[in-house]
């Protein structure tokens, strides 16, 4: 299991490592690259970093969201 976390790992850095900025002749091609890597809906960049979000926590123990959604309802219910 260890050496597949790290190949994993391995695999998403060099993935990361290859990217490049493709570099705008104009400058209107500039700021329309710029105006997309600002849209929150659209931006290649935001879905890139919650991509990155979740994919690193791959692996990671923790509580399950059935376990979450049980202690939430105990609680709203006073138990």
């Amino acid at each position: 299991m260890e050496r597949y976390f790290a190949d994993f790992g391995g695999a998403w850095l060099e993935f990361l490592n290859s990217l490049r900025w493709n570099r705008a002749t104009t400058l209107s091609d500039s700021i329309d690259q710029l105006t997309l890597m600002a849209d929150v809906r659209q931006s290649p960049l935001v879905a890139l970093m919650n991509t990155l979000n979740v994919q690193g926590r791959t692996g990671q123990t923790g509580e399950a969201i059935s376990d979450s959604l049980v202690k939430s309802a105990k609680n709203l219910l006073g138990g």
